[in-house]
């Protein structure tokens, strides 16, 4: 899961994108880009192969940081009919569409907080929306923007992929109530990635995974290696397994033949024993999955 936070890494350089043409097997990506990179940079680095946007006039883009595929697509604000709406706690969540009145706003929200590094090109995500691989949410608070909310789906959990709120609306509680919304609207589990908070160099992930214990997030003492970064799952409402992540994450990016992912995502041995409440929830889980199997 990525939370809306500007990173201060460095930003990778992508001019080596020149160098490839059509599929690219994912050893000889990571060759020339850095050791510790989230997936989502690499998915637009071969999204962005695949879509041949390398050759488009740096001149013409109007905000510095976009991402070529994201520039080229990105529409004037239009007035439509949208689809219909659901509210919690008076947060009104609305499915984002490319031709929401909002789109600006969530595109620049999208853009200031989640680094180069860890955010999909805006079309992808888009399409991904359109065959019901992805779903996406604009929040409002009493008909403000508040925030955004992208998951992946899968057939027994989903991924919470990104989550961000308003910076002018911090002090309203908008990220646990965006959780609250999930918590009530979601008949499956939801999985939760975090950078782990055993190899951090800093706070930022050990802050983050106490803000999602307190909403009541479950840690499933699962650690995983994504493109060569470690990071935790938590889910909601009961533990999910390594199986059960790696299906949602596998089936969704079985869509993008493009990205060779398969030898570039594992499961680590856990640190440390798992707690009372999450052994007791596993075991819970495994026996109703015997009964449903039986």
């Amino acid at each position: 899961m990525r939370e809306g936070q500007k990173s201060g890494r460095k930003r990778e350089n992508t001019e080596t994108a020149s160098h490839f043409e059509g599929n690219v097997k994912m050893e000889t990506i990571l060759k020339f880009l850095p050791e510790r990179m989230r997936i989502e940079r690499l998915l637009c680095f071969c999204y962005g192969l695949t879509m041949n946007i390398q050759k488009m006039n740096p001149n013409k883009i109007n905000r510095s940081e976009m991402t070529p595929v994201e520039t080229d697509r990105m529409p004037a604000k239009s007035q439509t009919n949208q689809e219909p709406s659901s509210k919690t706690d008076e947060l009104e969540l609305r499915p984002f569409r490319r031709s929401n009145s909002e789109y600006e706003e969530v595109y620049q929200l999208y853009h200031d907080a989640f680094p180069d590094s860890e955010r999909k090109p805006m079309e992808m995500v888009l399409q991904s929306v359109q065959k019901g691989r992805m779903e996406a949410y604009s929040a409002f608070d009493h008909n403000e923007f508040a925030g955004l909310l992208f998951l992946v789906n899968g057939q027994q959990a989903d991924i919470l992929d990104y989550l961000a709120v308003n910076p002018k609306l911090r002090d309203r509680g908008i990220g646990s109530r965006l959780l609250s919304w999930l918590k009530d609207h979601r008949s499956k589990p939801f999985i939760i990635e975090i950078e782990s908070t055993f190899t951090a160099s800093d706070q930022i992930p050990a802050r983050r995974k106490a803000f999602y214990l307190r909403n009541n997030m479950i840690d499933c003492n699962q650690e995983i290696q994504l493109f060569g970064v470690e990071m935790e799952l938590l889910s909601y409402p009961t533990p999910v397994t390594y199986d059960q992540y790696y299906n949602v994450l596998s089936s969704y990016l079985d869509t993008f033949p493009q990205i060779d992912y398969h030898n570039c995502l594992a499961a680590l041995p856990p640190r440390q024993e798992p707690s009372k409440k999450t052994s007791s929830l596993q075991e819970d889980y495994r026996e109703q999955t015997e009964k449903r199997n039986s």
